[in-house]
């Protein structure tokens, strides 16, 4: 609840399907922010993201104009993974003559007032870790893969519930004993 100065937020445009960061600058004393240029129109569709203590805070889409304020979320960061539990895994099997479609969803719940950041940094950061059927292909999501079978999700994990949703194929030749399934 409290204001926090020099966050670095940065300006973010998605344009042809590439994101690019436009501007970034800190908060002020006051823990406020804002952004002004010829390229902010009203209707112009962006997301800010906040860094703070080597982890991000994604915004969704939002569009000039469409809002009054917007209040950017950030937490302490932790590698205490005791707060963390599954709240909700969602498992969907597609299963064609040669491969078998995997799809996973994933709530987490952090039940303490720290973001979980596990160890690591940027995309090799190991946050929420999978153990995956041996021969998965076209893996989706932002799993890193880091032993034989063993992978991590990258996302931080902040106070509240965080989805997590990545999909891959196993061909049907590999589950002569049936499809084994390791919960995180």
């Amino acid at each position: 609840g409290a204001r926090v100065a020099g966050v670095e937020v940065a300006f973010l445009l998605t344009q042809e399907g590439q994101t690019s960061e436009i501007l970034r600058k800190p908060s002020d004393g006051d823990g406020r922010f804002s952004f002004s240029g010829p390229f902010i129109s009203p209707g112009l569709e962006f997301a800010l993201l906040a860094i703070y203590g080597g982890t991000s805070y994604p915004t969704t889409n939002l569009s000039v104009g469409n809002q009054k304020e917007i209040i950017l979320e950030v937490f302490d960061s932790t590698d205490e993974s005791g707060a963390i539990r599954i709240a909700n895994y969602h498992l969907f099997l597609h299963l064609q003559e040669t491969q078998l479609e995997v799809g996973n969803l994933v709530e987490m719940e952090n039940l303490g007032d720290k973001t979980f950041a596990g160890a690591g940094v940027g995309i090799d950061r190991q946050v929420t870790e999978f153990r995956l059927p041996p021969g998965v292909f076209n893996l989706t999501g932002n799993l890193s893969q880091v032993g034989s079978g063993l992978f991590f999700d990258n996302q931080p994990l902040p106070p509240g519930r965080t989805q997590l949703s990545f999909t891959y194929e196993v061909n049907t030749r590999d589950l002569v004993d049936g499809y084994p399934f390791y919960p995180c």
